[in-house]
C-alpha cells in the first residue's frame, strides 16, 4: 500500500496536466466555418457576410467564410451534406435531417412587380401573362407556385420563365416579360432598380392568412407605404402580401461553442450588423407560433437559456432545507449510536468491576481461576463489538483500561494464594 500511493498520486497528477493541455488546445484551435448566403448582393447574402466579419473580430480563433449560392434550397443541400455549417434559407424551404435552427433574420415578403401597361390589377389577372420567377429548385420558385395556385393557377395558365436576378431585370425593362416574382425584403435593390427605370406597380396579396392554412410556415406581411418612392409613394399605402422568415440554419453536428458564438454575435454585435446590414435589426430567436417546427441547435437554445436559473438555483430553498434536515438527521442518528456505544461499554465496564467485588471474597484458587475465564470471555465480546461498530474505539480504551487493573488483580491474588499454599505445604513437611 506504500508503494501504491505515490503511484496514485503520479498518474492523479498526470491526469491533470492533460486535462489542462486538451482544454487549452481546444480553445485555441482555429475552427473554419462557412454560411451558404444566396445571391451576391441579396439581403441574405449581406446579412451573412457582416455576421462573418464581426464573428471573426469577436473570436480570433473562428474563421467564417460566405459562399455565394442560387438560394435556399442549394444551401439547404449543402447543409445536409456538411459542405457547410451553416445557411441562410426561406423558412418555408423543404427541412432536411441535418438541419438545426439558429434565429430568425427577418421577414422576406411577396413582391409582384408588374408594368403599368401590363393591364395586371391582381394575382389572377396573371393568366396569359409571361412573368419571370426565381432558377427552377428554389425557394423564390416553390413560393411563387404555391402562391399562383391558390388562385388558380398553373403552369399551362401563364408563362413562368425560370431566370437570375439580372437577367429578369433586364427582360423586364426590356418589355420581353409583364412581370417580376420576387421574395425579398421590402426595399430592395433589385427592386427599385425596376421601379426607378420602368413605370410599374406592386401587386396587393390580400388572402396571405388563407395561404397559411395551406402552408403554415407563411404568414400576412406589409410592404410599408413608401419604400421603393417617397413622393409620390411607392406603394401608395401599407400593401398587403405573404411573409415569409428569413432563418439562419445550422448542421446539427456543428460544435455547441462554434453555434453559441455566431448567436452571441446576433444578439450582441447588433449595432454592428446594423451598419452593414439595415435588416439586422429584425434578427429573433426562434418562434414556434411562425409554424418552423425545426429544433434548435443546443449552441443556440444554451445562449437563449443564459439568463434562466439552474434547477438548482430554481431548488435553492428547498435544497438547502432538504440538506439542514438531513444534517439534522444525521447528526441526531450518530448521537444516538454514541449514546449506545457508551451504555454498551458501560454495561461491561459495570460486567469487570462486578467480577473484581466477586474476587476480593474469593479465597478458592479455582473459583479465582473461573473469574479470569469469565473476564477473558468480556474482552471477546467487546472487541467483537467493537469490528461490528457497536462499540467506538474511545469506548474500547475507557473499558481496556478498568478490564487490565482487574485482570492485574487476579493475577496478583492467584500469586497470593499459590504462596500460600506452598507456604502451609513446606510447614506441614
Amino acid at each position: 500500500m506504500k508503494h501504491l500511493f505515490p503511484a496514485i498520486i503520479i498518474s492523479f497528477l498526470i491526469t491533470i496536466v492533460l486535462l489542462a493541455l486538451w482544454i487549452y488546445f481546444d480553445n485555441t484551435k482555429i475552427q473554419k466555418v462557412q454560411i451558404a448566403a444566396g445571391v451576391k448582393g441579396s439581403e441574405s447574402y449581406t446579412i451573412a457576410r457582416s455576421i462573418a466579419q464581426i464573428a471573426q473580430r469577436s473570436n480570433p480563433n473562428l474563421v467564417v467564410e460566405v459562399l455565394e449560392t442560387q438560394g435556399s434550397s442549394q444551401n439547404m443541400q449543402l447543409l445536409e451534406s456538411q459542405e457547410v455549417q451553416f445557411a441562410t434559407i426561406q423558412a418555408d424551404t423543404q427541412i432536411l435531417p441535418a438541419a438545426r435552427l439558429v434565429a430568425q433574420l427577418y421577414p422576406d415578403v411577396f413582391q409582384l412587380v408588374v408594368r403599368d401597361e401590363s393591364g395586371i390589377q391582381n394575382i389572377s389577372d396573371l393568366r396569359g401573362k409571361k412573368i419571370a420567377i426565381a432558377s427552377k429548385g428554389s425557394g423564390q420558385y416553390n413560393s411563387f407556385w404555391v402562391l399562383a395556385n391558390h388562385y388558380g393557377l398553373y403552369k399551362e395558365d401563364l408563362d413562368a420563365i425560370s431566370m437570375s436576378t439580372s437577367a429578369a431585370n433586364k427582360a423586364f425593362i426590356s418589355n420581353t416579360v409583364d412581370a417580376v416574382f420576387r421574395v425579398r425584403g421590402a426595399g430592395n435593390a433589385s427592386i427599385l432598380e425596376l421601379i426607378k427605370k420602368v413605370p410599374s406597380r406592386i401587386i396587393k396579396t390580400d388572402q396571405a392568412l388563407a395561404i397559411k392554412l395551406k402552408a403554415p410556415t407563411l404568414d400576412m406581411g406589409i410592404i410599408p407605404k413608401g419604400s421603393y418612392q417617397g413622393h409620390p409613394p411607392l406603394p401608395e399605402i401599407d400593401l398587403e402580401t405573404v411573409a415569409v422568415q428569413r432563418l439562419l440554419v445550422v448542421n446539427k453536428n456543428v460544435s455547441n461553442t462554434v453555434v453559441h458564438q455566431i448567436t452571441e454575435v446576433l444578439f450582441e454585435q447588433r449595432k454592428e450588423l446594423l451598419t452593414s446590414a439595415p435588416l439586422a435589426g429584425f434578427i429573433r430567436p426562434p418562434d414556434r407560433s411562425q409554424g418552423t417546427f425545426m429544433p434548435i441547435h443546443e449552441g443556440a437554445q444554451n445562449y437563449y437559456d443564459r439568463d434562466e436559473p439552474s434547477f438548482l438555483q430554481e431548488q435553492a430553498e428547498p435544497i438547502a432545507l432538504m440538506i439542514t434536515l438531513a444534517v439534522l438527521i444525521i447528526s441526531g442518528l450518530m448521537q444516538l449510536q454514541q449514546r449506545r456505544q457508551k451504555t454498551r461499554i458501560d454495561q461491561y465496564t459495570d460486567e469487570v468491576l462486578t467480577l473484581f467485588e466477586d474476587i476480593q471474597a474469593m479465597h478458592n484458587p479455582q473459583l479465582i481461576a473461573a473469574a479470569r475465564t469469565k473476564l477473558i470471555h468480556v474482552l471477546k465480546k467487546v472487541t467483537l463489538d467493537v469490528r461490528n461498530g457497536k462499540v467506538s474505539t474511545d469506548g474500547f480504551n475507557y473499558f481496556s483500561v478498568t478490564w487490565q487493573a482487574v485482570n492485574d488483580v487476579i493475577g496478583d491474588e492467584e500469586m497470593q494464594k499459590a504462596f500460600h499454599q506452598a507456604t502451609e505445604k513446606k510447614e506441614a513437611s
